[in-house]
Parts: C-alpha cells; structure tokens; sequence
C-alpha cells in the first residue's frame, strides 16, 4: 500500500510538473484543478471564495488569468501605492503608465494601451477609464511577481475563450469567445444607415435603423445594424439571430445566434456588415 502511494504521488508531481511548465491546467484531475487554485490563491494570501482568478483558453491551454478582485486585493496585501507617470496619445491609441510601489521602495512602471479610434461621448470615457484600469493592474500583479494577463488584456487576444470550471469540483464547462464582435461601421447616410444600402424597419429598442448591404446578402445575412454599445452583439430583425444560407447541394438554412459569430470572425477581419 505505501508504494502505491509513493507511486500515486510521483504521478501526481509529475503532472503538477508539467503543468507548471507548459503551462496548461487541463492536464489535471478535476481534484488537482481545485487543489491548484487553492494554493495559488493561498501562495498569494488571497480569498479564495472571491474568485480572483478565471480560466481561459489561450493557443489550446486551459490557464488563469487575474479578474479585478485579484489586483485589489494585492494592493491592499502587500501596501501597495499607484501613481500615474505619463498619459500620451499616439495615432488612434491611448498610452497610460502607471508605477506601482511598496512601502519599501521597490517599484514597478506598466503601461496600458487602449484604441480610441473613432470613439466621442460616453464611449470615449470608457475607454479613457479603461486605459489607467489596465495600467494600475498590469503594474500591481508585476510588482508582485504575477505574470499572470489581467481580464482588461484578455478581450484583445483573437481567438481566446472564457471557460467555466466548477470552483468546488473542478470540472470544465462551457467556453465562450472573449473577444466581441468590434466591426468597422462603414460609412453612413441619413438615419445611420450605410450608403448603398437597403434601409430596414426601424429598430425601436436602439433607435436607429436596420440595413441590408450587398455584402451582407450575398452571405446570406439579414438585416441588422451594428452594437449600440461595445462589447454587444449585432442587433438583428426581427429577432437576435442572424441567418445564414449554406452553400452546397442541399441549400438549407442555418439560423445561428449572433454571439456566435465571434468564433468564426478573426481579428482584423471585418464583419460582413463593414462591406458596403
């Protein structure tokens, strides 16, 4: 029996091992997921009852990142003191960088960058605000050693995606794009809409008008017009589907929900809205 359990636990080091080298928590036993949360969480003194960390799936590894809960606690941990040290705008993006100190003097400079192209009014102060958020936190989690992405970082990374593990089990979940669907707006007439494009109904719930470009049916899209806010999905008519006409002999039609649409769109390429 003891060398079943010597032979259980090199298993078990071997494994925690090769995680901690390549980086990638789906290796473990669902026990050992929540082991490993546990103890980082324990390592750093944070509660983990707060959930400071979430996973995500980054290049196919299942890893943490920091959420807000992390980067506050931390700063209260460890005294840490946040002041700004420059704020510049270069081309379409904001720079901000923050230093972040001990009370012994031990200091870290991080920098946060966020597009601001295009963006007026209420939009433009949220990425403002966005900006020094990510700025604050990067030098916080690097000044205590944690190389770990903050979840302000997490939505500019194509093809991430957002997994549910249970916090008491350890099982994987669903998973879920990060990164929204952030078209260009193509250019616009009268009323909002596109130029060159058929206008629709009027779309009571975001006051503005749904359009159909020659782009948009061409791919079998309907109606629809871009996200009222960031971070929102595309408003489609009637209802928040987007039809799609397959190709091939069966010609059958996929009705999918629009979220959906931010696995099949890369980044950098323009939703199909985009072209007039």
């Amino acid at each position: 029996m003891t060398n079943e359990n010597a032979i259980a636990n090199r298993t078990t080091n071997g494994v925690m091992e090769r995680v901690i080298i390549e980086g990638d928590l789906s290796q473990l036993g669902s026990p050992e997921r929540v082991s490993y949360y546990n103890s980082v969480c324990e390592s750093l003194g944070l509660n983990p009852l707060t959930r400071p960390f979430e996973y995500l799936r980054l290049s196919g590894k299942l890893t943490l990142y920091a959420k807000k809960d992390a980067a506050e606690q931390l700063t209260r941990i460890h005294g840490i003191s946040l002041e700004m040290r420059s704020v510049e705008t270069y081309e379409d993006a904001r720079i901000v960088t923050y230093r972040a100190h001990t009370p012994e003097g031990r200091y870290v400079d991080a920098t946060g960058v966020v597009s601001v192209a295009g963006l007026k009014g209420d939009n433009l102060a949220n990425a403002i605000m966005k900006t020094e958020t990510k700025a604050r936190r990067r030098a916080t989690l690097a000044l205590v050693g944690l190389g770990w992405l903050d979840e302000t970082e997490t939505e500019t990374i194509p093809g991430a995606q957002l997994v549910e593990v249970d916090p008491k089990t350890g099982e994987i979940g669903e998973s879920r794009p990060v990164r929204p669907i952030s078209p260009q707006v193509p250019r616009t007439g009268a009323g909002g809409v596109p130029q060159g494009a058929e206008k629709g109904e009027w779309c009571e719930k975001h006051n503005r008008s749904w359009y159909l470009t020659k782009a948009m049916k061409a791919n079998g899209f309907g109606y629809a017009h871009p996200p009222a806010a960031e971070g929102e999905p595309f408003c489609n008519q009637p209802k928040e589907t987007i039809t799609r006409r397959a190709s091939g002999p069966a010609a059958a039609s996929t009705t999918i929900d629009a979220t959906a649409l931010r696995d099949e769109i890369d980044a950098g390429e323009p939703h199909p809205a985009d072209l007039a």
